[in-house]
């Protein structure tokens, strides 16, 4: 009976990823790229979690039910039917003024990579944040490259300077692979909005590149260490590197980022654990009240849900992690599900606006890959990264800011 769940799983996810292929500019879209990440990245954990002694096979129906729950929650939140009135008056970022300010924020996101390689102080929580100012500024280089071809070469140069940080930092230095992602997701908006005859096949590039990617990543360790000359790139065997992922040796060990999401969901339901989104707060805490400025003791002190961060350390042990569809749960039960509606409601809002204003196209593509990473890593990833966006990079941009009021409706 387990085994037939997995199926409706799998047939959920490749319904949603069908049906959005089809459309002119699927592949953008919230529940496509959510559905293929699933798919991909967590099928064989799935599979893992249904073979291994390591887990109760009656978890298999919870956690494959909130997964369900989630994806499609996401994908009814993002089929509202938002459109934009004519007339309406809609805030949009004024290009003409943004060179000063691209240039600032990809300075910034350069320094940040000089951090997480020691050659500035700084933690690598500050390092994270830095590295968000040169995402926003690759997001921005990206629309003014395609709205404006004529004109693009310093844009282009902004681009390069924004992303080489982001594939430096996961090439040679750590994971990474949501933003690596999202760097070609962004590449290939740019080429199918610049030659829309050849989008079929940016589409199926697309994916080729996905599936390729999600194989060869787990051997980056071989490939870090080729950097430094100490492996033979030649000799190193990525298919079986990933089939040996998920073997039972390293599961014991480290955990299982799905198979954690299982024992998490069976430790709520059975002890009747729920945060109710304390857990949200917690990570604003962590992320930005620094302990060298208020002490190890009292940041502990101001975490509302220490039982979470407790059952977190325990089956993650600092290496894997607990993925949205925990976080889903612990938060509200099955009903947790209905976050993910919010975000694809969110996302949706976005979506539509972002065919006529660059600033909704930045908060569109900005939550794309912190979408991921609510997936794998967790919801309060998604809205840690979101708050700091509005609390670091919105207040420097909101110099640019002016409203414009459109002459005809917008619908998708």
């Amino acid at each position: 009976m387990e085994l037939f769940y997995i199926v409706i799983f799998v047939f959920v996810c490749l319904h949603v990823i069908v049906t959005f292929f089809k459309k002119e500019d699927g592949i953008f879209q919230a529940p496509f790229v959510a559905c293929l990440m699933t798919l991909f990245a967590f099928l064989p954990q799935l599979i893992t979690v249904y073979a291994s002694n390591l887990y109760n096979s009656n978890i298999i129906f919870d956690l494959v039910f909130v997964m369900i729950s989630c994806l499609l929650a996401l994908f009814f939140g993002f089929k509202k039917n938002y459109q934009i009135r004519s007339s309406e008056t809609i805030k949009d970022i004024r290009v003409t003024s943004a060179k000063f300010h691209l240039v600032f924020l990809v300075i910034i996101g350069i320094a940040g990579l000089l951090i997480y390689k020691g050659m500035l102080p700084g933690d690598w929580v500050v390092a994270g944040i830095f590295q968000m100012f040169g995402l926003v500024a690759g997001i921005i280089s990206i629309n003014i490259i395609a709205k404006r071809p004529k004109k693009s070469w310093f844009y282009v140069l902004i681009f390069i300077g924004a992303f080489y940080p982001i594939v430096d930092f996961a090439l040679s230095i750590k994971g990474s692979r949501s933003r690596l992602f999202y760097v070609v997701l962004l590449l290939c908006y740019l080429l199918s909005d610049r030659f829309p005859e050849y989008k079929k096949f940016i589409k199926y590039a697309f994916i080729f590149f996905f599936v390729t990617g999600t194989i060869l990543s787990a051997s980056i360790v071989e490939y870090r260490s080729s950097l430094k000359g100490e492996v033979n790139l030649n000799e190193v065997d990525f298919t079986k590197n990933y089939t040996s992922s998920f073997l039972l040796k390293e599961i014991s060990t480290n955990g299982m980022d799905l198979g954690n999401a299982a024992l998490g969901i069976e430790y709520c339901k059975n002890n009747n654990h729920y945060s109710f989104g304390l857990i949200f707060i917690d990570r604003l805490i962590f992320n930005y009240i620094p302990a060298r400025f208020v002490g190890e003791k009292l940041k502990s002190e101001l975490m509302l849900s220490p039982e979470d961060a407790t059952l977190e350390k325990r089956y993650t042990k600092g290496v894997t992690t607990m993925t949205g569809f925990y976080e889903a749960f612990n938060c509200f039960s099955y009903l947790g599900c209905l976050l993910f509606y919010v975000i694809g409601a969110f996302m949706k809002y976005c979506w539509v606006r972002a065919k006529v204003s660059l600033l909704y196209f930045l908060l569109y593509f900005h939550s794309i890959i912190f979408l991921n990473i609510a997936i794998s890593h967790g919801l309060t990833y998604f809205f840690s990264n979101f708050v700091g966006l509005n609390l670091f990079i919105m207040p420097f941009l909101s110099l640019l800011f002016f409203k414009k009021r459109l002459i005809k409706k917008v619908q998708l």
